[in-house]
Formats: C-alpha cells, structure tokens, sequence
C-alpha cells in the first residue's frame, strides 16, 4: 500500500517561529509590505506561507508593537521605536519614523476639545525623502 504525500501529518509551525519570519522579512525591506508580499517572499524561500497566515501573524505583531500597519500603503513595516509620525517617500517607497510626543499630545488635546474619544492616531506625512528630491 502506498501512501500519498497528504496522508503523513503536517508539522505544525510554532507562532513564535512564524512571528520571527514575518518580522525578519519586513525588517529587511526598505519598503512597507504588504501581506501577500509576504506571503510571496516567504513562499519564495522556501516557507509554505499564506496571505491568510501573513494577516494573523501581522495582528499579533501589531499588538505587541513589532509592526505598524501603514495606512496610507495599505501595507506593514516593522517599528524599532516608538512612531508617532511616519514619512512614507512617494518615489522610492522608504519609510522614516520619528517619535513627536508633543504633536502626538496637541493631536490628543484637540480630540479631547471636540469631545472625541480617539483609539489610535495613524499621522502619515506622504511626499520625496531627500535622496529622490536631490535626483529630480
């Protein structure tokens, strides 16, 4: 009796180990990626990956502020710090964020003003990092 390949079990994946792949591949793009993008590289390299995998894993990242979600790109990158402003290069793709605590409370002061109870600011400022001005 032969047994075909679907029949021996799957090994199952640790999702710490699966956490580790996501974040190396989005700490080793210049670019925010997308979940497919994801999935794609990772498939690429030898990791049997989904989109569908690329998604849960990216919401556990985020809930322990690994990843933010880039609004504007509809994609993720991975946070070495604290980000309250992101400057997203509309040229090259490069992402730069900084920590702006006091624009991050002037924000929060003027939710409160309006009697708005805000979850969460994504502040996303899009146009030409430095290098793709100097090339124009």
């Amino acid at each position: 009796m032969t047994m075909s390949v679907s029949a021996y079990p799957r090994e199952k994946r640790n999702p710490a180990d699966i956490d580790a792949l996501v974040l190396a591949s989005l700490q080793a793009s210049a670019t925010a990626l997308s979940a497919y993008q994801i999935a794609d590289l990772l498939s690429a390299s030898g990791h049997k990956f989904t989109a569908t995998q690329a998604y849960r894993t990216l919401a556990r990242l985020i809930s322990r502020d690994k990843v933010r979600r880039v609004e504007t790109l509809s994609a993720y990158a991975a946070m070495d710090e604290v980000c309250d402003v992101m400057m997203i290069c509309k040229s090259c793709g490069a992402l730069q964020s900084m920590a702006e605590p006091t624009l991050k409370r002037q924000i929060e002061n003027f939710a409160n003003a309006h009697h708005f109870a805000m979850d969460r600011v994504a502040l996303e400022l899009v146009g030409n990092c430095l290098q793709c001005r100097s090339e124009d």
